[in-house]
């Protein structure tokens, strides 16, 4: 397979383009061109990698040449747009019922089309269309709903920097074009809606925030009637600020928000030697209802210039290897932090600035390092109580 989604589909290698076609094709997808590379359209984006080539092609929504592989750039572009509306947003909105007429999240746009709906006012998948009811195991059972809210979180800001560079070279409204491939009911019709996708990006991250919320408010009811899971989550943080306040390891600090154990704050100071010295790192963590079925959604509110660190939402990208064990939790949130020299890893590129820096050339680590560094000595200047 390759990383390129034009080349995988069947027949495009026998694409032979001559003047005079690609002449009339420019002039049937119009005349405002531009110039993208396969290398711009993969860096920091979690939709294609950062694998691709650096191979340059003319998108043919402009100008055209006389090459294999002709329409190949319109085709990655449509991919993606497809890509963040259908694999990425219409799955969220569908998780959390969202709506543009449900009164629910408050950043609706009214121009927005309804999340079942696409710019074109073609309805979207419906499995009740194929016979199942709400009560229907297959149409409930979502056994990655908590994954893809919390990687939706990861990939935010790697999601809007994708709408924001192809929103600048291509114009709202202009139609999908068609590949030589693509017959009959098989092909991708549309029109490119970038503004409406921004717009339901805010709203899917607006109400994942609700969700979070909602949890602390639930958590503490649920604490006030001794319900198990309260009870072992305060368990746990009287264990582990018990254990922390006897170890000889990093200093490391628990507390309760409002003496709610679904909701704690975690405070470690940044190692010697290391480009997080002498920074007081806090980090919030909110346990769910259904811990540790589902894990807790971890935000870093010391600002911090960190490629594991989303500089809008704040979510921090790590792996804990024990999901029902909140000290494994800590241990490995620390670890993410201040890990020093990284293994390359494509899941960890949550921040698309800090990622192409520190995954770089030589000039690039370094100057990642002092941005980093510069981060550090404006949080110590700026320390708030969280």
């Amino acid at each position: 397979m390759s990383s390129n989604p034009y080349e995988n589909e069947p027949g495009f290698e026998h694409i032979k383009v001559t003047a005079k076609e690609a002449e009339a094709y420019a002039q049937k997808v119009g005349t405002h061109s531009f110039t993208c590379t396969h290398a711009q359209i993969a860096i920091c984006d979690p939709l294609f990698g950062l694998s691709m080539e650096s191979q340059e092609t003319t998108s043919s929504l402009g100008e055209g040449t006389e090459r294999d592989g002709f329409y190949d750039a319109d085709y990655l572009l449509q991919v993606r747009h497809e890509t963040l509306r259908i694999t990425v947003l219409q799955r969220l909105e569908t998780l959390l019922e969202i709506a543009d007429d449900d009164h629910i999240t408050t950043a609706a746009d009214l121009s927005t089309p309804p999340a079942d709906y696409d710019d074109d006012g073609v309805k979207e998948y419906d499995p009740s269309a194929d016979g199942y009811t709400e009560s229907d195991p297959d149409a409930l059972f979502h056994p990655f709903a908590d994954l893809y809210k919390r990687r939706f979180l990861w990939y935010y800001d790697a999601y809007l920097k994708s709408i924001d560079d192809a929103s600048a070279k291509i114009k709202d409204g202009t139609a999908f074009v068609g590949t030589p491939f693509e017959y009959g009911t098989n092909d991708m019709r549309g029109k490119f809606a970038y503004a409406s996708l921004k717009t339901r990006f805010l709203r899917v991250y607006e109400a994942l925030e609700a969700e979070k919320d909602s949890w602390a408010t639930e958590g503490k009811a649920a604490f006030t009637k001794e319900h198990g899971t309260a009870m072992n989550l305060n368990h746990q943080f009287d264990s582990l600020r018990n254990h922390y306040s006897r170890s000889n390891g990093p200093s490391v600090e628990l507390s309760l928000v409002d003496g709610n154990p679904f909701v704690w704050t975690l405070t470690f100071f940044g190692p010697s030697e290391t480009d997080l010295y002498g920074a007081t790192i806090n980090v919030r963590l909110h346990f769910p209802f259904k811990f540790p079925d589902q894990q807790p959604r971890v935000t870093v509110l010391t600002p911090l210039f960190h490629h594991r660190i989303s500089s809008t939402t704040k979510a921090l990208c790590y792996f804990p290897t024990k999901l029902f064990s909140v000290q494994n939790h800590i241990e490995s949130i620390m670890a993410a932090i201040v890990e020093e020299n990284p293994s390359y890893d494509p899941r960890a590129l949550v921040n698309p600035a800090a990622s192409v820096l520190r995954w770089g050339d030589e000039a690039g680590k370094k100057l990642y390092r002092r941005k980093l560094r510069r981060s550090v000595q404006d949080a110590m200047e700026n320390c708030d109580e969280f």
